[in-house]
């Protein structure tokens, strides 16, 4: 009889490690993280947001509450200081929610929804240059590992390239995060709370002929951040987030 109970207890802790294994594989844990830099996937998008200032790792109750007043719109993000020199109190972001995007039709009620409750409405223009990477979106935890295993890949991408790129943008699809940081429209990107006062524009690649590909448009991105960084100009450059949303 004891036999049987220890062969049923072996059973279910064998059980419970797979399930527990299995979980965080799909949660994304052995995702490999390819960076890239090219056209990000958005089209310009009309957003309400929130400005704050405070550790990034405080977001979390504020994409519940975006939640909770418009549960069927998509949210994203926008980090605009870097979290290795910028001391916590100081950090500053938005955390908003995508309303329409491209020629989308906005959803009236729940703009006026967001309007009451504080929101603002800003537009987040599309953009040809980026660094830029995806990650599974299958609950709250993925968001973390996705933190964890993207953002030291985008340091070490954008620092070997010497590429100035910011602020960095997460997009939460309904089973993708997109992690964006422009190397174009950079000011473009910033709400009037947050102004760009250190801010410098990296120069877009010249791109005389329409017929140009993609490659020759990312190389020519890459050499303008190269040149910026030759020149000193550091106010601005890519970072590597340690925090994410709830």
């Amino acid at each position: 009889m004891e036999e049987v109970i220890l062969f049923g207890i072996a059973g279910l802790v064998v059980a419970l490690l797979m399930t527990i294994l299995s979980l965080v594989w799909y949660t994304g844990l052995f995702t490999s993280v390819e960076i890239d830099t090219g056209k990000p996937s958005f089209q310009t998008l009309k957003i309400l947001y929130k400005y704050v200032t405070g550790p990034y790792k405080e977001c979390g109750p504020l994409f519940s509450e975006l939640y909770n007043l418009a549960p069927k719109l998509q949210c994203c993000g926008v980090y605009y200081d870097d979290p290795n020199t910028v001391e916590p109190s100081k950090l500053r972001y938005i955390v908003a929610a995508i309303l329409a995007e491209g020629n989308d039709k906005i959803d009236t009620d729940t703009e006026a929804k967001l309007l009451e409750n504080g929101y603002k409405k800003f537009e987040l223009p599309a953009i040809d240059y980026a660094v830029k990477t995806s990650f599974p979106y299958v609950w709250d935890l993925s968001i973390y590992i996705a933190v964890m295993k993207v953002y030291p890949k985008l340091g070490q991408y954008t620092k070997e390239r010497k590429l100035f790129a910011h602020p960095a943008i997460e997009i939460y699809r309904s089973n993708t995060i997109e992690f964006i940081m422009p190397l174009s429209k950079q000011e473009a990107f910033y709400v009037p709370e947050a102004s760009p006062e250190d801010v410098e524009e990296e120069p877009a690649p010249e791109n005389t002929d329409e017929q140009k590909s993609t490659t020759e448009a990312t190389e020519g991105t890459e050499e303008e951040g190269k040149k910026k960084d030759d020149s000193g100009d550091d106010s601005g450059s890519s970072f590597e987030q340690v925090d994410a949303p709830n």
